[in-house]
C-alpha cells in the first residue's frame, strides 16, 4: 500500500521518462480500470480491517492520492461498498459527522477526497451522484455533516481542519448552487447557515473561502431563488463582511500587532470588493442605510466606523452611477433617497472630526470624501465643497491618512471643477494672488511639499494643475499656474542654497537629504508641466510660467555637484524632457542651451539619462528644420564618440543600461529625425558599435533589445517617415547601409541564430526574428537572384555552430535554410510572418520545446 501511494507522484514527477512514455504509463497504472479494478478493493480491505485512527488515516491517504490521480468521481465513491454494506461516501460522510473528532488529519484527507470528487464533473446529471447528493443534504440536517467537527474545529482554534471542511462545503454549494438557491430540499437551508458560519471564522483564509458562493449565488436571478436567499441572505452576509474586514479596536500599527496577519487581512479586504458590489446592486440605498445602522450601533468604535467606510467606498463607483440616473418611479425614488443619505453622512463625518481620534478612521473618511466627489459636484454648493477641502488639508498632517488624503484632493479638484471653475472665472484676473481659492491651492500645494509620500505630492500637484488648466482664459491660468509653482520654486531654491552654500560643511547623510529634497520638487515640477500637455501656447500663453522656472532651472544645470548627483541630475532631466514635450514649439529656443548641459553632464558622469533627453529632444525638435536635423546629426557624432570610448574603458556588459538608453536614442533618431542619423559623421561607427554591443552583452535582456530593435528598424526601414533625400541614401545599393551590413552582416547574423538557439530569454526571440528577416530579405534584395548570397553564407555558418548542432541535424539545417530563403525570394516581404514561425520553431526545437520533425511541415507548405 505504501508502493501505491507513492506511485502517483512517482510517474508525475519522473525526469527520466520522455513525455511520450509517461504519457503512456500514465494511461495504462493511472486508467480508470486500474483505479476501479486495483486499488478500490485495496482501500476498501484497508478501511474494512483499519485498527485506529492511524489505519484510517493510511487507508485515506491512499484514497485521497489516487481519487486526485483518476478524477474519482461520487458514483465511483458509492458503488464501492465495505464488508458492512456501506460505501467509501458514506464512511466519509460518517467521519465529517463527528461532534468530537479526534484526529485533525483524518478530517482533512476525508473532506479532500470528497471535494475531489464533488468537482470531477464526468458523472454530472446521474442518478447516483443525484442520490449521493441527496444523501449528503440529508446528513447536514439529520446528522450534522461537516456542521458538527466544523464548530468544534473552530472552538478548539484548528485551523488547517477547519480551512478543509470549509473548502468542502463551498464547493458543495457551488457545485449545486441550482439545488442549493431553490432551497426546496432537506438540508439546502443548513449548508447555508453552515456558510454563514464560515464567513465569521477567525483564521481568514477560512472566511475568504465562501466568498466565492456568494458570487455565485447572486449569478442567479432572483426569480430562480428561494426569496429568503435574496435580501434577507444579503443582508446577513454585509452584517458578516463589514465585522470580518474591521481592524481590532486597539490596533495601532501592523509592526505591533501580533494577533492579525496582515497579508491575510489585506487579501480578505481585496476580494470582498467583489461581493460587496453585488450586494448593493441587490440592496441599493438599504445597503447604505443597514451599514449606517450597523455603525451607530456600535457606539462610536472607531474600528466599527472605519469597516462600515470601506463597504461603503467599495461600491463608490456603483452609488455615483445611481445617483446620475435617469428615471421615475422607483429608480428616482432610490437615486433621490441614496443621494439624501450620503449627504447626510457626510454632514455627520465632518461634524464629527473631533472625535475622530484613530488615524485609519480619519483615512477611511478622507478616501469616503473624495470616492463620491461627482455627488458632491451635483448637490453641494461651492462653500460645502471648499469646507471638503479644507477637512483633506488637515488630514494630509496625519501620516496613516495622508495617502487617502492626497488622492481624495485630486478627485474633488477634478470632480467638483465645474462648482469651483465659474466662481474663479467670474472674480475675474484682477487680484488673482488674494483669490481664496488659488490660496488655498498654493496652501494645498505647500503642505504636499512637506509629505514623505512622494505619491501624495504628485496626487495634489496633478489636481491643482488640472484645476488651473479648467479656467480657459490664458491670463488666469498663467497666473494661477505661477501661484501653484511658487511654493515648488521656493523649495527648489532653498535646498539648492544650501547644497551650495553649507555643502562643504554638512554631514553626509545631512547632504544626502538635500539632494533628495531637492530632487522631490524637480518631480513634482515635472508633474505640473505634464498636465500642461495639450494647452496651446497661444491659447493659455504659457510664456510666465516657463520664465518664473528657467532661472531655477539654470541655476541647478550649472552647478557641477547637482550634474554629478544622479537623483537630481535625473530628475532635472525629467524636467527638461516634459517641458519639452508639453511646451512644444515654446521651448524650441532653449534647445540650444539645455542640449549643452546634457552634454557636459554626460561627458563628466556618463548618467544614461542625459542620452534618454536627447532622445526626447529628437523626437520633439529633430525634424522641425534643415539646421536642427544639421545641429542634431552633430550631437549625435559627439555623443557617439563619448559613448564608444566610455564602452572601450568598461566593456558593454558591464554598462549595460548604458547600452540600451544609447540604442534607444538610436531608435529614436531613425523614427524621427532619420536625416540626422544617416547623415551623421559616425553613422558606421554606430552600426558597427551596435552589432559589437549585440555580441559582447549575450542576451541580456534590456540592452540586446534596445540593439536589435534599432537595427531591425535601420535595416528594415518600415515604418519611417523618410525624405526622399534620407530615402536615396539608405535604400541605395551599395550605399552606406549596404556597406555597413555587408562589414557587419555575419557577426549580426551568428548573434541572432546564437540568441534563438538558447544564448537570449524567450521574450527577445520575437526581435531577434525580426532583425534576422530584415538581414535577409535586405541582402537578397540587394543581390541578384541566387542560391549563394552573402546571406546564405552568413545564415549556413550561424547553424552550423555548436550551440545549434546539438538537437538539429545537417540535414534539419539545410531545411531550415531552405524554407528560409524560399519564403523570402518567393514573397518578399509578404513572408514574414512565415520567416518569424519559422524561426521561433527553430529556437523551440533548439531548446528541447519541440521535435525537428515539425519542421517537414515547412516543406509540405
Amino acid at each position: 500500500m505504501q508502493i501505491l501511494t507513492m506511485l502517483p507522484a512517482e510517474i508525475d514527477e519522473s525526469t527520466n521518462l520522455r513525455f511520450q512514455e509517461k504519457d503512456h504509463l500514465t494511461k495504462v497504472v493511472l486508467a480508470q480500470g486500474l483505479w476501479v479494478s486495483h486499488v478500490i478493493p485495496c482501500i476498501l480491505i484497508s478501511l474494512s480491517s483499519a485498527a485506529g485512527n492511524g489505519g484510517i488515516a493510511f487507508a485515506l491517504k491512499l484514497l485521497s492520492v489516487w481519487a486526485e490521480s483518476c478524477h474519482s468521481t461520487f458514483s465511483q465513491l458509492s458503488n464501492a461498498t465495505m464488508k458492512d454494506g456501506k460505501n467509501i461516501l458514506q464512511l466519509l460522510v460518517d467521519i465529517l459527522s463527528q461532534q468530537q473528532p479526534h484526529d485533525e488529519d483524518i478530517v482533512v484527507l476525508a473532506s479532500k477526497v470528497l471535494t475531489s470528487s464533488l468537482l470531477e464533473g464526468s458523472d454530472s446529471g446521474s442518478s447516483t451522484r443525484q442520490q449521493s447528493v441527496l444523501a449528503m443534504l440529508s446528513s447536514l440536517k439529520e446528522g450534522g455533516f461537516m456542521i458538527s467537527p466544523f464548530s468544534y474545529f473552530a472552538d478548539n482554534h484548528m485551523d488547517d481542519a477547519a480551512l478543509s471542511l470549509a473548502i468542502l462545503a463551498t464547493t458543495f454549494a457551488c457545485e449545486e448552487i441550482d439545488l442549493i438557491a431553490d432551497c426546496s430540499v432537506n438540508g439546502c437551508s443548513n449548508l447555508i447557515e453552515l456558510l454563514l458560519t464560515i464567513q465569521q471564522h477567525h483564521h481568514q483564509p477560512v472566511a475568504i473561502s465562501v466568498l466565492e458562493f456568494w458570487l455565485m449565488l447572486q449569478d442567479i436571478p432572483t426569480a430562480q431563488r428561494h426569496p429568503d436567499l435574496t435580501a434577507p441572505l444579503f443582508s446577513k452576509v454585509l452584517n458578516l463582511i463589514a465585522a470580518k474586514i474591521a481592524y481590532p479596536p486597539r490596533f495601532t500599527t501592523w509592526e505591533d500587532e501580533l494577533e492579525l496577519d496582515s497579508q491575510e487581512f489585506s487579501e480578505m479586504r481585496s476580494l470582498v470588493n467583489d461581493v460587496l458590489v453585488s450586494v448593493y446592486f441587490l440592496l441599493r440605498v438599504n445597503f447604505i442605510d443597514q451599514l449606517c445602522s450597523v455603525a451607530n450601533s456600535g457606539q462610536g468604535q472607531w474600528n466599527v466606523t472605519e469597516a462600515i467606510l470601506f463597504c461603503i467606498c467599495a461600491v463608490a463607483r456603483e452609488i455615483c452611477a445611481r445617483v446620475k440616473a435617469k428615471g421615475t418611479g422607483d429608480i428616482a425614488a432610490d437615486r433621490d433617497a441614496t443621494m439624501e443619505r450620503l449627504l447626510q453622512l457626510v454632514q455627520q463625518l465632518l461634524t464629527g472630526v473631533a472625535q475622530i481620534e484613530h488615524p485609519l478612521t480619519l483615512a477611511a473618511v478622507a478616501k469616503f470624501v473624495g470616492s463620491f466627489s461627482p455627488v458632491w459636484n451635483d448637490r453641494c454648493d461651492l462653500d460645502t465643497i471648499l469646507h471638503l477641502l479644507q477637512y483633506l488639508h488637515k488630514a494630509m498632517a496625519v501620516d496613516a491618512a495622508a495617502k487617502s488624503s492626497t488622492t481624495s484632493v485630486k478627485q474633488i479638484l477634478n470632480g467638483c471643477s465645474s462648482k469651483i471653475v465659474p466662481v474663479v472665472v467670474l472674480q475675474g484676473e484682477e487680484n488673482i494672488e488674494t483669490n481664496p481659492i488659488i490660496l488655498s491651492l498654493v496652501s494645498l500645494m505647500q503642505s504636499a511639499q512637506l509629505l514623505e509620500d512622494q505619491e501624495g505630492t504628485r496626487c495634489v500637484a496633478e489636481g491643482c494643475t488640472r484645476l488651473c488648466i479648467r479656467f480657459k482664459k490664458p491670463n488666469l491660468i498663467r497666473q494661477s499656474l505661477c501661484s501653484i509653482l511658487s511654493p515648488v520654486l521656493q523649495r527648489t531654491q532653498q535646498t539648492f542654497n544650501i547644497i551650495c552654500m553649507q555643502g562643504s560643511t554638512l554631514p553626509p547623510a545631512e547632504l544626502e537629504l538635500a539632494y533628495q529634497s531637492l530632487g522631490s520638487a524637480l518631480r513634482v515640477m515635472k508633474e505640473i508641466f505634464r498636465f500642461c500637455d495639450g494647452v496651446a501656447e497661444t491659447e493659455a500663453g504659457l510664456t510666465d510660467v516657463l520664465n518664473v522656472t528657467w532661472p531655477r532651472l539654470n541655476e541647478i544645470s550649472n552647478s557641477v555637484p547637482c550634474r554629478q548627483h544622479v537623483g537630481v541630475f535625473s530628475e532635472l532631466l525629467g524636467v527638461y524632457s516634459q517641458l519639452m514635450s508639453s511646451l512644444g514649439g515654446l521651448m524650441y529656443p532653449h534647445t540650444s542651451q539645455i542640449m549643452t548641459s546634457v552634454v557636459q553632464a554626460f561627458e563628466e558622469t556618463y548618467y544614461p539619462c542625459a542620452l534618454e533627453c536627447v532622445a526626447i529632444a529628437a523626437e520633439a525638435y529633430g525634424n522641425a528644420s534643415a539646421e536642427s536635423e544639421k545641429s542634431f546629426s552633430q550631437l549625435l557624432g559627439h555623443l557617439s564618440g563619448i559613448t564608444c570610448k566610455r564602452l572601450q574603458e568598461t566593456g558593454p556588459r558591464n554598462s549595460t543600461q548604458l547600452v540600451s538608453s544609447f540604442f534607444e536614442m538610436t531608435r529614436k533618431y531613425m523614427l524621427y529625425c532619420p536625416g540626422a542619423l544617416v547623415g551623421s559623421s559616425e553613422f558606421n561607427v554606430i552600426f558597427s558599435l551596435a552589432v559589437a554591443c549585440l555580441v559582447e552583452c549575450a542576451g541580456e535582456r534590456e540592452s540586446t533589445r534596445a540593439a536589435v530593435l534599432f537595427l531591425s528598424l535601420l535595416i528594415s526601414l518600415n515604418s519611417i517617415n523618410l525624405s526622399p533625400q534620407t530615402a536615396a541614401i539608405l535604400k541605395e545599393p551599395g550605399g552606406p547601409l549596404d556597406t555597413a551590413l555587408a562589414r557587419c552582416g555575419e557577426s549580426l547574423t551568428r548573434s541572432c541564430i546564437r540568441g534563438l538557439a538558447g544564448a537570449s530569454p524567450q521574450p527577445l526571440w520575437p526581435i531577434l526574428a525580426d532583425c534576422m528577416f530584415a538581414v535577409v530579405l535586405r541582402t537578397t534584395q540587394s543581390s541578384q537572384p541566387s542560391d549563394h548570397t552573402m546571406a546564405h553564407e552568413w545564415v549556413w555558418h550561424s547553424l552550423a555552430d555548436e550551440s545549434a548542432n546539438e538537437r538539429l541535424s545537417d540535414e534539419s539545417k539545410q531545411l531550415v535554410m531552405k524554407v528560409l530563403f524560399g519564403l523570402v525570394s518567393t514573397n518578399g516581404p509578404k513572408s514574414k510572418p512565415m520567416v518569424k514561425m519559422l524561426l521561433t520553431d527553430f529556437a523551440k526545437i533548439c531548446k528541447g520545446d519541440m521535435s525537428a520533425d515539425s519542421l517537414l511541415t515547412y516543406s509540405i507548405k
